[in-house]
């Protein structure tokens, strides 16, 4: 456009006296228009492109921080939480059931799966009798029984020490979007001291009701 009208004859006149430079000017204003909107378009779609961008930071920052506090409150919790897979593998545990698991399973028996665990560990039930594989809390579980707090199934483990330890066991199979169990979750509690407790109250009104007896004899 400059040259059309300062550089070329008639100079530094606005008249466009050539045709062809009459279409000259006019494809250049089309091109420049042109590229003025590819530009413009492209400067919008980068503002998008960084937009969304940083939204998924945000997006992603939020999730390590939701992840972050879940992982605390899972470690946090003070009974033990097992997460199995469908062959009975641990995939995930807390650290009260890291603690518990190493009284009684040998380090490296936690990831078999649970029939070869259950031959390497002294189960029975709070009665001393001992237990069947399909009793085991977790193979119930993964079988598609819900244990909660009003059917909990109480179990007693012999620990590497020798001693009883006394755990009270829910949970729940974990399933697919099509209903299939994929695993299990499991919560173990240590009531160890109540049962003991228990035992001892119940021994003690045994022997007093022995001596109730006696006296009235």
């Amino acid at each position: 456009v400059m040259l059309m009208f300062l550089a070329l004859p008639p100079y530094f006149s606005l008249v466009i006296a050539e045709p062809d430079n009459q279409i000259g000017v006019l494809l250049f204003v089309i091109v420049s228009l042109t590229i003025s909107l590819l530009a413009s378009q492209a400067q919008h779609a980068r503002s998008a492109l960084e937009d969304e961008q940083e939204s998924l930071r945000k997006s992603e920052q939020e999730a390590r921080t939701r992840a972050q506090q879940l992982e605390a409150l899972f470690e946090a919790v003070t009974d033990g939480i097992l997460v199995y897979d469908a062959d009975g593998r641990m995939t995930q545990t807390n650290t009260m059931a890291r603690t518990m698991l190493a009284r009684y399973v040998e380090q490296e028996h936690l990831l078999q799966p649970i029939p070869h665990r259950a031959e390497q560990t002294n189960l029975h039930a709070p009665d001393g009798k001992s237990i069947t594989f399909d009793q085991i809390p977790s193979v119930r579980i993964l079988r598609g029984e819900v244990l909660t707090s009003a059917n909990a199934a109480d179990i007693v483990v012999r620990t590497f020490a020798g001693e009883d330890l006394w755990l009270n066991i829910s949970g729940t199979p974990l399933r697919d979007e099509e209903g299939n169990i994929t695993g299990a979750l499991a919560i173990a509690r240590d009531v160890t001291e109540r049962r003991q407790l228990e035992q001892k109250t119940r021994h003690v009104l045994d022997a007093l009701l022995q001596i109730a007896q006696v006296v009235v004899q």
